[in-house]
């Protein structure tokens, strides 16, 4: 699995998930992920310090939206690094559901892309890319997700199973912008193309058995190789 920067390590305050009383706003509760959503979150595409802009999503989904969490799963910054997102975390049932599409959180992954993709010319630096293809089909590899799959969501289907915001909401939000929208299909390539490498490599090699030889040769070979009498040195 790629190195995933947990909530620890960018310095979550894990006291936004508890109202006054010390109820926990949000508790989790787990789905299995049938398809991967991709997001960008309109904030500075190469910040100094990404985890603070990390915080920032987290203190504003948290507390100023009032959900207790932050929404997405998982968010990539410009380095490569991606920082764990949604408190709960993976578990055998699933992962912890978030707030990432309207209507269609139970079932999906959220993985946010820090940064602005509004505009076709803006793109994500290959570190970041890289980061998300290897995220993406390591949790595709894990649920068995099929990037150009067709996926059933919420009672609607849709032609593939790594997408945008857009694609699940169409009309409702222009995320992941057009410029990360438009390296979607290259990323669902790059997504499949990795998880072919996965699971070729978990799928154990066939054992080559070596026969026995037949008894006749068996007894051939033997009398062949063995030394015959008049070869055999003696001491003079």
């Amino acid at each position: 699995d790629p190195a995933v920067i947990s909530r620890a390590g960018w310095g979550a305050d894990e006291r936004l998930r508890y109202d006054a009383s010390g109820a926990e706003i949000w508790p989790p509760e787990y789905s299995l992920p049938r398809a991967e959503i991709l997001h960008h979150t309109v904030t500075a595409t190469d910040p100094a310090d990404p985890a603070a802009v990390v915080r920032a999503i987290y203190y504003y989904h948290a507390v100023t939206r009032g959900w207790g969490d932050v929404g997405y799963h998982y968010l990539v910054d410009h380095r490569g690094n991606v920082y764990e997102g949604r408190f709960g975390g993976e578990r055998a049932a699933g992962i912890a559901v978030g707030a990432h599409v309207l209507g269609y959180n139970v079932n999906t992954m959220g993985i946010a892309m820090l940064g602005t993709f509004t505009s076709a010319s803006s793109q994500p630096s290959p570190a970041a890319e890289a980061a998300l293809v290897e995220l993406m089909a390591r949790r595709a590899f894990r649920y068995g997700i099929r990037p150009h799959g067709a996926v059933s969501l919420a009672g609607r289907s849709f032609p593939v199973s790594v997408m945008g915001h857009r694609d699940v909401v169409p009309g409702y939000t222009v995320c992941p912008g057009d410029g990360l929208h438009g390296r979607l299909p290259a990323l669902r390539d790059a997504v499949a193309w990795r998880l072919d490498q996965l699971q070729a490599a978990a799928t154990p090699s066939p054992t080559r058995t070596q026969r026995p030889l037949p008894t006749a040769t068996r007894s051939a070979t033997r009398t062949a190789t063995r030394v015959p009498p008049s070869a055999t040195p003696t001491n003079a």
